[in-house]
């Protein structure tokens, strides 16, 4: 869990990952989720979908790879209007 951590650090200044709502959250989850495993890996308890939410009513990880996936899809689509122009140049010769 701490390499965790770390990359959370590595992905924004040290000042930064302690300020940003999603570096606390994934902080709180690693945590959450290394008191509950046992030596064997094997959880000592269940956190649901409905548990979490109580939880963290406004999940900030949720937003953050909707965010995320936004970015890639756009760079995805990007890519594909290239190629496709290439295509139609290298037809054209």
């Amino acid at each position: 869990m701490s390499r965790e951590v770390d990359r959370l650090t590595m992905m924004f200044d040290e000042d930064e990952s302690r300020q940003k709502p999603v570096c606390e959250e994934m902080r709180w989850l690693y945590g959450l989720v290394a008191n509950n495993l046992d030596g064997a890996g094997v959880s000592s308890s269940n956190l649901d979908v409905h548990k979490f939410k109580q939880l963290r009513p406004e999940p900030e990880l949720g937003k953050e790879l909707l965010m995320r996936l936004d970015v890639l899809a756009t760079q995805v689509q990007t890519m594909k209007e290239q190629k496709e122009k290439t295509r139609q140049v290298a037809e054209e010769a």
